[in-house]
């Protein structure tokens, strides 16, 4: 919100100016922390952000990592996974994808204002660009770009994708679950027809792009003023948005359901995980030890719901039965989900 002189008074600006900010640096965690800084500080004067992330996964805020990707697969190829602040679906950001965010007060925000800011960029490079469908933007019916939003107070966050190139083998490969069984709760992803720009446009790269949004933004919001990113004051929450239990324990409920063999039988595991927990067990199973069911759902209800919580689970065991489970059972989410 506008921030207030001495006497209380809402400080006014120069409507006529605008701020840019230019991201040197290419870490998903590091630039998701800038534009959250930059929302909270937010002082009132029309705010253009622009950056871009080495190969990284960003699911919406009410989406589950484990439903919409595959977390093993992209732990496995160096691809981070990360969980931003606004609502849609999944996408996969490469240094062939410019990110774009915008940061108004509520009175200024227009969806289609801004995504005119956008469409007018694309025009100026030769790209017959336009607005449709779920706040996307096309040309020739191609996705290139997706948006989300936010608002808190008297700020409003509008940020999006411009695919100026990439590997669609990669969005096929990692936008998509695991082969785990698992029953999630949660928004799912619309998957459209998605287009790069250098393909319908050889001549676009992302620096002429960038050039031309901020030339755009400064038509439509004032003269540009340019800002240093400041990595010591940005990056302050970048720890907070790579923690596991922000990426992870933010995830909807979700069920997921394993089937073990051990010497002791046929096993059918159902967990409930609630909030990076697993908050319920079943075990289903042909086993003739009476008590080996009540001793494995005790060892997992309640742990966190990643690779060291269900090891730790069993680590101590001093029952072979108990250890061949615990072993089998950590395999299984080894080879499935988890790095």
């Amino acid at each position: 919100m506008p921030k207030s002189v001495a006497n209380g008074t809402p400080k006014m600006y120069n409507r006529s100016m605008s701020k840019l900010i230019l991201s040197p640096y290419a870490d998903v965690y590091l630039n998701l922390s800038c534009e959250e800084t930059l929302f909270n500080s937010f002082d009132g004067e029309p705010t253009l952000y622009l950056w871009r992330n080495h190969d990284a996964i960003v699911i919406g805020r009410w989406q589950n990592a484990w439903k919409e990707c595959d977390c093993k697969r992209a732990s496995e190829d160096g691809v981070k996974i990360a969980r931003r602040l606004t609502g849609g679906g999944a996408v996969f950001h490469d240094l062939g994808n410019l990110n774009f965010t915008f940061i108004v007060s509520d009175t200024d925000f227009d969806i289609k204002r801004q995504l005119g800011v956008i469409v007018s960029a694309l025009v100026r490079l030769g790209t017959e660009a336009v607005s449709s469908g779920r706040n996307d933007i096309t040309v020739n019916g191609l996705k290139i770009s997706g948006n989300a939003f936010r608002k808190s107070g008297n700020t409003a966050l509008h940020h999006g994708t411009l695919l100026v190139s990439g590997c669609a083998d990669k969005m096929e490969k990692y936008l998509r679950p695991s082969p785990l069984k698992l029953a999630a709760k949660g928004v799912d992803s619309v998957r459209s027809r998605i287009g790069f720009l250098r393909d319908i446009n050889s001549s676009i790269g992302t620096a002429d792009l960038a050039l031309s949004v901020a030339k755009s933004f400064s038509e439509e919001y004032g003269k540009l003023r340019y800002i240093d990113f400041d990595v010591d004051r940005f990056g302050k929450s970048a720890e907070y948005f790579s923690s596991p239990d922000f990426i992870f324990g933010k995830n909807p409920p979700c069920s997921v359901n394993v089937d073990i063999r051990t010497s002791t039988g046929v096993h059918t595991v159902s967990v409930d995980v609630e909030k990076g927990s697993i908050a319920r067990v079943g075990l289903y199973s042909d086993t003739l030890d009476d008590d080996l069911p009540d001793i494995i759902v005790n060892r997992l209800t309640g742990i966190r719901f990643n690779a060291d919580g269900i090891r730790k689970a069993f680590i101590n065991a001093t029952d072979s039965r108990i250890a061949e489970f615990g072993q089998a059972l950590s395999e299984y989410f080894d080879n499935k989900i988890f790095d």
